[in-house]
């Protein structure tokens, strides 16, 4: 399982997504993260398969929600958020797990999380 890196925006600028290639688990660090303002950014660059994208539960307040799950269909990209740290935050490790399923190539999957 491995980190992605953060990409924080900037106001009236621009900045270079980070772009992570897909692996079956991944965490997102929280640290200085602003709830309500986290995003997942997903592309998947697969021609036949949707990507399935799991969000996965935390530990926090809102925990009971529940997983998100959310597809991304073939050749399309899409952007998830905003993220809540009350729902999402595993508070134990300060981060937030995403996971990819679906019969979609995996590899063929990029994510990339941008915060302001």
């Amino acid at each position: 399982m491995a980190d992605m890196v953060n990409t924080k925006a900037q106001r009236d600028g621009k900045v270079v997504l980070n772009e992570t290639s897909g692996a079956a688990t991944q965490t997102i660090p929280w640290a200085g993260v602003c709830d309500e303002r986290a995003y997942l950014i997903v592309r998947n660059t697969d021609t036949t398969t949707a990507a399935t994208v799991v969000i996965k539960a935390g530990t926090g307040q809102r925990a009971d929600i529940g997983d998100l799950t959310v597809t991304v269909a073939q050749s399309t990209a899409g952007v998830i958020g905003p993220l809540d740290s009350m729902r999402f935050l595993d508070r134990a490790t300060g981060k937030v797990t995403v996971t990819l399923a679906g019969p979609t190539t995996i590899t063929n999957v990029k994510l990339a999380f941008i915060y302001a």
